[in-house]
Order: structure tokens, then C-alpha cells, then sequence
């Protein structure tokens, strides 16, 4: 097998590529587009679904589209070795179990299903099973943020064995989650990857990136010797998977990129808290100017 597998992300929402960089982003999925993610030099692509946005049956029927045009691509470009990433939210909002059980249905079986919520960059982590967002400083439980009572994906549980058998309603069970707890990552062993079988649902510990690399180390291992997992992850673990290295453009220098000195825009249409505090702070620049749309 290959020592670096591909990686395919099926990213319900635009902002999972925001941690890598120099990798297509497809926003179509027909078997020639797919193709080409697939001969593209970098290790990873995506393919946008936007399913976030859309109800559970349809969300489902994109899912289906992409995985059965995928399989084609694959077989068609003779693809043996590559990685599939349900990416979703970091708040723990999205179409779960839905969209994983169609891959599952589409490309697998898997030996086991990874979900790694951490994303870093918004102040969420996992510890001991229990997923956090960081607000205002303060470590909050998930199931206590504003997040988990959205009017579509609401839940009631943090610890995320929990979370999933309330989201499978008792299909996966809790007690039957495995753990990937911060000790095993950082001082034990990740061995017991490799006896993971029969789409064995788990749960991934992280704080910081180097836990991610870590652990996907021991994943790319468990790959090279046959092994097929699936993950349903926020952003992070991709920094880790793709392996890419700094942004060839520093944030602090992309400024510079305006073309003829024209405005730019910034759409928003989140309707959270965090969201709204962020557009008002914007609208306080005496450079901006807004234009409210009604989408009803």
C-alpha cells in the first residue's frame, strides 16, 4: 500500500477546509469532477455537500450521490488506499448518524468510526470523553452552550458516548463506545486501533494539535496494514491527516491582496450568539457599510 493515503472529505458546511491550505474544494460531485480531487497532487480534497443546511432526507440523498459517484472515481482511477472524513460541526450540530451510516452503506464496511470533535481554532476541545467549548474562558460542557439547542440538532449530552446512543436512539449504546482518552494518546498505547472491527464506533480525546498528530500517526499505521476507518470530525484531525505544513501566506500578510483597491464582502448568515456579538463588533468600523437581506 501507499505510505499516505488519500483523504476525502465530504464537508457539510464551507468552513472545514479553513485548516489546510493548497487543496481543491469541489462544490459539484459528478464522477469526472471527482476525478480529478482524486489525481490532484495534494493529499486531501474536499467536496462540499453543504448538507448542514438541508433537511435529513435530502441530506441523506446528497450523502448517497457522492459516495455511489466516489466509488466510480475510485475504481475508475484505481484508487487502493484513502481515508474518508465526514466533516461536521464542532459544536456537535449536524445530519449524525444520517450521513455516516450512507457512507457506511456506500464504501464500507469500516473497522471503526473515529468522531474527533476538537477544533482548536474556536475553542473546542475534548477531555476524558467530554466535549467542551471554551467561553469566554470558561470550559463549558457542549450540552450547556447555546449550540445544543438548536432548533434542528439539538442534544442533551456532552460525554460523547452518551451523545452518540442518543443520536443512534440506542442503536450504538454507550458502554459499547470506545475511549481514546488523553493518557493512551500521550503516554500509552494506540495498539488497540488495530483490533478495532465491524464499524466499531470511538471517541477521540484532544487538546491540542500534537495530541491530533499523535493519534493520526497511529492511524496512518493501522492504514498501511489494511485497516478502513471512517471519521466524523470537526476540522483539526485534517490538519493532522494532510500533513501540509504552515499556510504559504501568513494571515498578517494576506491584506495585501486586494484587488485595485476595491471593498470586499462578508456574508453572514448564522444566527448564534457568537455570530451576532462579531457583526456588531464589525459594523462599529467606520469603513463598513450593511445591507440586511431578508432570506424568508
Amino acid at each position: 500500500m501507499s505510505a499516505k493515503p488519500k483523504i476525502i472529505v465530504l464537508d457539510d458546511d464551507p468552513t472545514g477546509s479553513q485548516t489546510v491550505h493548497s487543496c481543491l474544494l469541489l462544490t459539484s460531485w459528478d464522477e469526472e469532477t471527482l476525478r480529478l480531487g482524486l489525481r490532484d497532487k495534494s493529499p486531501i480534497f474536499f467536496v462540499l455537500t453543504n448538507t448542514r443546511a438541508l433537511p435529513s432526507e435530502k441530506a441523506a440523498s446528497v450523502t448517497r450521490a457522492v459516495c455511489q459517484n466516489l466509488k466510480k472515481a475510485i475504481a475508475a482511477e484505481e484508487i487502493e488506499d484513502f481515508l474518508i472524513v465526514s466533516r461536521s460541526d464542532s459544536t456537535l450540530r449536524g445530519h449524525f448518524p444520517v450521513e455516516t451510516d450512507v457512507i457506511t452503506e456506500e464504501l464500507g464496511p469500516f473497522d471503526a468510526l473515529f468522531m474527533i470533535p476538537a477544533f482548536f481554532g474556536g475553542g473546542r476541545i475534548t477531555r476524558n470523553s467530554v466535549h467542551y467549548l471554551i467561553v469566554n474562558g470558561i470550559e463549558t460542557p457542549a450540552h450547556e452552550t447555546e449550540y445544543a439547542k438548536d432548533s434542528v440538532f439539538s442534544y442533551k449530552h456532552s460525554y460523547l458516548p452518551d451523545y452518540i446512543e442518543e443520536k443512534t436512539n440506542g442503536r450504538i449504546k454507550a458502554d459499547s463506545v470506545e475511549r481514546i482518552l488523553l493518557g493512551d494518546i500521550r503516554y500509552g498505547s494506540l495498539d488497540r486501533l488495530s483490533e478495532f472491527t465491524d464499524n466499531q464506533y470511538a471517541v477521540v480525546d484532544a487538546e491540542t494539535q500534537g495530541d491530533l498528530d499523535s493519534f493520526t500517526k497511529h492511524i496512518l499505521e493501522g492504514v498501511s496494514k489494511g485497516k478502513r476507518f471512517l471519521f466524523r470530525s470537526a476540522a483539526s484531525v485534517l490538519t493532522s491527516l494532510a500533513d501540509l505544513g504552515n499556510q504559504p501566506i501568513a494571515a498578517e500578510e494576506m491584506a495585501q491582496y486586494v484587488r485595485e483597491g476595491k471593498p470586499g464582502a462578508i456574508i453572514v448568515g448564522s444566527h448564534v450568539k457568537k455570530t451576532t456579538e462579531q457583526l456588531e463588533r464589525l459594523l462599529e468600523e467606520p469603513k463598513v457599510a450593511s445591507v440586511e437581506i431578508d432570506v424568508s
